[in-house]
């Protein structure tokens, strides 16, 4: 079985939920083959011709990220519903990750327990940072600790922010550069805090093969003890514990949660990456944020935000 674990599904009800709790980019994730109706039978054709056997969907980059606690957790609650219930529709197709309202500690792991366990997802899918913050913020370890006891897959997807850095979002850099950027700077943060060697039993699937991560496993190896002498592991060691191959073979249980018994050991559901979609959204200083994202880049102009993947 051929497994396609990069793969988005958003249909207009979720992005006008978005849209409501300030996301400015949902304008770019319409239109794109990725909603309901004829662009999900259009899907399902399409997948037939690439002998792709089944999807595991994900809301990433366009999850409920906000400071707005219960406006977040409705529109977690809603996605997840959706997923499940296309899962339901479609067993043999489609499988999905569900999505947490972060930042919000308490009501993501209540939402996640009801994912992997009521609604019977795969995993659990999150941007590489959550509103400008690292996944490794201290704040952030109940979520580790949740996903390490439930055994459960993580999903990560760039947030489309250009790593916060102007030199990536002012020259139109976010999706051709910004994310793999992304991807390597999040993974390499969970290497060098020690979260594969500190929770075993999440197995980590890291979109793009990782983004630079396969190039810069040698350089990592040779200077993290003294660049980040903290890190529990040599990178390279920590690394196939962060998913970064390219395709999937095998099976897809209903919940990986349950049946995935640890990254370390692997199991016979062995997914990492493929597929389309796209965000920003970067908020130490949340107006120089938005300043940054909406200030016009030079270069020729375009009426349509570019389709992030």
């Amino acid at each position: 079985m051929r497994i396609d674990v990069h793969a988005h599904y958003w249909t207009e009800d979720y992005l006008d939920l978005l849209a409501d709790l300030g996301r400015p980019d949902t304008g770019g994730a319409r239109g794109l083959g990725a909603g309901g109706g004829a662009e999900l039978e259009a899907r399902l054709r399409l997948m037939d011709r690439a002998m792709v056997d089944m999807q595991v969907l994900s809301a990433c980059p366009q999850v409920p990220y906000a400071e707005d606690a219960a406006k977040a957790v409705a529109a977690a609650r809603f996605i997840n519903g959706q997923y499940a219930g296309l899962a339901d529709r479609y067993p043999d197709r489609f499988r999905a990750f569900a999505a947490l309202p972060m930042p919000h500690i308490d009501a993501s792991v209540a939402e996640m327990r009801r994912a992997l366990g009521e609604l019977d997802m795969t995993g659990i899918a999150m941007n590489t940072s959550v509103l400008g913050h690292a996944l490794v913020d201290p704040d952030y370890e109940p979520i580790f600790s949740e996903l390490n006891t439930m055994s459960a897959v993580l999903y990560l997807h760039p947030a489309g922010n250009g790593a916060c850095s102007p030199l990536i979002g002012d020259y139109r850099l976010t999706w051709m550069v910004g994310a793999p950027v992304e991807d390597t700077i999040s993974i390499m943060q969970l290497i060098t805090h020690g979260i594969p060697a500190r929770y075993p039993n999440i197995k980590i699937i890291n979109s793009h093969l990782g983004g630079a991560l396969p190039m810069l496993l040698q350089r990592a190896d040779d200077q993290y003890r003294w660049e980040a002498p903290g890190t529990p592991e040599r990178p390279s060691e920590a690394a196939p514990d962060c998913g970064t191959t390219p395709w999937a073979t095998g099976t897809c249980p209903r919940s990986a949660a349950r049946s995935t018994p640890s990254a370390r050991t692997g199991s016979s559901w062995e997914p990492t990456s493929l597929t389309k979609t796209g965000t920003p959204s970067c908020a130490r200083s949340t107006t120089s944020a938005t300043r940054r994202s909406t200030r016009a880049p030079p270069g020729p102009s375009s009426s349509r935000t570019p389709a992030p993947c």
